[in-house]
């Protein structure tokens, strides 16, 4: 597995014609993101985000801005020694 700290931005929810998942949660997140260890489609990452931000908010999301989206930190041995 492959840790990615991701950030994404200008979030519109499914379902929320009303703003209420908007008011409630907002517009940004960040969260850590595991991929497997094999090359994968944009596509395939898209749904990867949207699983991991549902599986944290209850609420899928629609479309979003990618502002970050790092796995070198996360995935340097020094990082890895430091956090053990």
């Amino acid at each position: 597995m492959i840790l990615v700290q991701v950030e994404i931005t200008n979030i519109e929810w499914e379902n929320d014609e009303s703003n209420d998942i908007e008011y409630e949660i907002g517009t940004e997140i960040s969260f850590i993101l595991e991929l497997p260890d094999y090359e994968l489609t944009s596509g395939e990452i898209d749904n990867a985000i949207r699983d991991t931000v549902e599986s944290k908010t209850g609420h899928r999301p629609l479309h979003w801005e990618l502002y970050e989206f790092d796995a070198d930190i996360l995935n340097d041995e020094d990082y890895d020694e430091e956090c053990a």
